[in-house]
């Protein structure tokens, strides 16, 4: 007896089919970028920009899925007198919890209703299939955004900064634009200037500066980049040394997320927007001889700021130049300062000139 043309082998075979089918049908769908298609991907990379998220994301496919499956069966398919309540009630719980994934998932759903109403329900087996087909969408879509340059990566990146956006880690700040504090690092700064007042005046030190970070799929990544310096005596000297080296240092840290393999996804956030620009807001607040403001203060309006032009400006890359206004890339806001008495350029000039004061000794933790 051929076990493969079984009642229980041929059901199953019809509900892949036709579970899959829908499922193809919205992976085309997806590649085709479009404001419903953008909305709905930025949905479902809100699900999953975090380790809680997306926890909370597999919980409730788990749960609601086999309880509308459940509600379909029980209530609609048997008495055909159009949509129970029961179905409504379920579909609007899923449409809060999930939002527009929902409508995935609920397509995957219907593309089985004909065999739930031949053979009856069974939510958890098939609940535990439509999990499992959701969680293929997700890993899908993921993976397109690790490998891929398209609008699916644009709007991953943009759910991923809103988030941080609403934890207070970036932040917009009048007068300059959206600045990180993962790049704002006065710590390094103090460190370097530190350095320069041990060894003293026309003297040579040296200092190494420590990074860390780690790729969204969990590769650990070190880089200690280490600095020779021939101190100068003047305050406005070693601010704009300090200053170049910071930017030299996340200058390089930049290109070594950017050539990072594909998988690590490290690359995603080389040279954003926000990134350099930081580091610079950072040393333009250590100025010497200019009273110091408060760091930052976080606006109510932060999230709809960034919902109007967030999507702009993740697609843009920001070198060390680009972030002085005098490069060739793209200008992402004002970046003005006007609480100081130096305009920007005399601000550059005066970095540059101080590039032959100091000299990269390389990356400590690179093997040989």
């Amino acid at each position: 007896m051929n076990t493969s043309d079984s009642p229980a082998s041929q059901r199953l075979g019809r509900l892949i089919v036709q579970s899959l089918l829908p499922l193809a049908a919205f992976a085309v769908l997806l590649s085709i970028d479009s404001p419903w298609t953008s909305f709905l991907v930025t949905r479902i990379a809100e699900c999953c920009v975090s380790k809680t998220r997306m926890a909370m994301y597999g919980l409730g496919c788990a749960i609601s899925l086999p309880l509308l499956e459940w509600a379909l069966c029980r209530w609609l398919l048997p008495t055909r007198h159009g949509v129970n309540i029961v179905f409504v009630v379920w579909t609007i719980l899923l449409l809060v919890l999930l939002g527009p994934a929902a409508l995935i998932l609920a397509g995957i759903i219907a593309a089985s209703l004909t065999l739930h109403h031949r053979e009856g329900a069974r939510p958890w087996v098939h609940g535990t299939l439509f999990v499992g087909l959701a969680a293929a969408l997700i890993i899908g879509l993921m993976t397109a955004c690790l490998a891929s340059d398209s609008y699916i990566r644009r709007d991953f990146l943009f759910a991923y900064k809103k988030m941080h956006i609403a934890h207070g880690d970036i932040y917009w700040r009048d007068g300059w634009g959206w600045v990180d504090k993962t790049h704002y690092r006065p710590d390094q700064f103090e460190e370097v200037y530190a350095a320069m007042d041990k060894a003293g005046s026309g003297k040579v030190a040296r200092v190494t500066l420590h990074e860390g970070w780690k790729a969204p799929l969990g590769f650990k990544v070190s880089f200690s980049p280490s600095y020779e310096i021939q101190v100068p005596a003047s305050a406005e000297e070693r601010w704009a040394v300090t200053t170049g080296i910071l930017l030299h240092a996340m200058e390089v840290s930049e290109r070594m997320q950017g050539a990072s393999p594909w998988y690590h996804g490290n690359q995603l956030s080389a040279f954003q927007f926000e990134d350099i620009a930081s580091s610079l807001r950072c040393c333009l607040d250590q100025i010497p001889t200019v009273e110091k403001g408060k760091d930052w203060t976080v606006a109510s309006n932060n999230l709809m700021r960034w919902d109007e032009e967030g999507r702009r400006l993740v697609i843009l890359k920001v070198s060390s130049e680009d972030v002085w206004g005098e490069g060739p890339g793209p200008v992402v806001y004002p970046m003005v300062d006007p609480s100081k008495k130096i305009s920007m350029h005399d601000l550059h000039q005066r970095v540059k000139a101080a590039t032959s004061l100091w000299k990269y000794l390389g990356d400590q933790d690179a093997k040989p």
